[in-house]
Order: structure tokens, then C-alpha cells, then sequence
């Protein structure tokens, strides 16, 4: 699967695989909650880019079930920070 690009209509072309997301309630209270990698697409037109996390991904750590997520998040360092609605 590869997304099209909504103001070009151009196929997207892969940019990075495994790029790290920081999923957030609220990016202004920096409140992470879990960790993913995802797949990075780029249009050629407009340099529009999506991140895509793949169907059956799991995530890499959840705040909530991983005692160890302060560390993996640090580690995350130069993460996308996403807000879910």
C-alpha cells in the first residue's frame, strides 16, 4: 500500500522506514503514552510527508503496561510527536 498524496494525486514514494512516533492526548502538555515506528511516504510534487503505521502493528512501548517506557522514550530521541483526536 502506498498513500496518494491528496493535492497532487501523485503516488507517495517511501522516504525512511522505521521512523519513530511519540502518540500524545495533548503535544502542548507533553504527555506521551505510547511509542511506534512507522513508515515515512513523501510526494515527489509537493513534498507533502505521512507517516503510516502498518495494519497488525503493535506499539513499541505504552506508558501504561511498560515499566521501562521513560527509557525507550528517551530513546525515541528525534521522534515525530503525534496528537490522537
Amino acid at each position: 500500500m502506498r498513500p496518494i498524496c491528496n493535492d497532487c494525486g501523485l503516488q507517495m514514494k517511501c522516504k525512511r522506514n522505521g521512523h519513530p512516533i511519540v502518540i500524545t492526548d495533548d503535544p502542548e502538555k507533553a504527555d506521551p503514552y505510547q511509542l511506534w515506528m512507522a513508515d515515512l511516504y513523501q510526494c515527489a510534487g509537493c513534498d507533502h510527508e505521512v507517516a503510516v503505521i502498518g495494519q497488525g502493528q503493535i506499539a513499541v512501548s505504552n506508558r501504561y503496561y511498560d515499566d521501562d517506557f521513560a527509557e525507550k522514550l528517551e530513546s525515541f530521541g528525534g521522534a515525530d510527536v503525534v496528537r490522537v483526536f
